[in-house]
């Protein structure tokens, strides 16, 4: 029996620049500035690009998601939505706390 393929949808501009911005462009998970990152589909439906569908990891923790078989426990969704969520709420608080600091 032959895995049916999924179809991918492209995540517009604007979706990809607001999760990419409200992530500081940095991975939910590892949260190390400056590596390159992709936008990852948290239910692994490609044509799902609803914004609460959708989290910012680095290429080896984008990976993690990936890992089937073996030894190896696989980042699951409850994982990296919680990851996100976690992470989305202190970028939102520095830049609070920035925004503060320069008023004072």
């Amino acid at each position: 029996m032959s895995k049916q393929k999924k179809i991918r949808i492209p995540v517009p501009s604007n979706v990809d620049a607001e999760v990419l911005f409200l992530s500081n462009h940095t991975c939910c998970k590892c949260r190390e500035l400056g590596k390159p990152v992709q936008i990852h589909h948290i239910d692994e439906d490609p044509s799902n690009n609803d914004i609460e569908n959708l989290s910012v990891l680095c290429l080896i923790c984008h990976n993690e998601t990936q890992v089937s078989g073996g030894f190896g426990k696989k980042l699951k969704a409850h994982e990296v939505i919680k990851y996100r969520d976690d992470w989305l709420a202190r970028v939102k608080y520095r830049r609070d706390e920035a925004d503060s600091i320069a008023i004072r």
